[in-house]
């Protein structure tokens, strides 16, 4: 029987508590879910920029490299390789874009071109740019 003066019985306080307990556990779980999956969006955008970043980056540093190649003058080998043009330069600069996200490297020729390079899972590919031909196409 209940009594009319507010208290409530152990068994029903017992209950109370049980049952507070429980909503607060469903809470923290919902929070918890909650926190972990803004954790992992935000990691995803974070991962994206840095990709992004280091993508841009070293689309970038190709990009440089192959400028750099304005300064070879004739027999910049010393062995009579010749300059590189600069309708080579950009056309390779051009064809950066083509490229896959993989680890190429680019490097003068002794003829005047450009070659790209990819070494990967024992394939090896090159890719030859001179004046406004690419050779070797991907």
């Amino acid at each position: 029987m209940k009594r009319l003066s507010g208290e409530i019985s152990e068994e029903e306080k017992a209950h109370l508590v049980s049952e507070a307990k429980r909503q607060s556990i469903k809470q923290v779980a919902v929070i918890r879910s909650l926190i972990q999956k803004d954790m992992k969006s935000k990691c995803n955008v974070k991962i994206n920029r840095l990709y992004m970043k280091y993508h841009n980056l070293r689309r970038d540093n190709l990009e440089l490299t192959i400028q750099s190649f304005r300064n070879l003058k004739h027999n910049w080998d010393s062995y009579g390789a010749a300059p590189i043009s600069q309708n080579t330069i950009s056309k390779a600069i051009e064809y950066l874009s083509d490229l896959s996200d993989d680890e190429w490297s680019v490097v003068p020729v002794c003829d005047g071109s450009i070659q790209f390079e990819l070494s990967q899972d024992g394939f090896d590919i090159e890719i030859l740019i001179i004046e406004s031909k690419v050779i070797g196409d991907i």
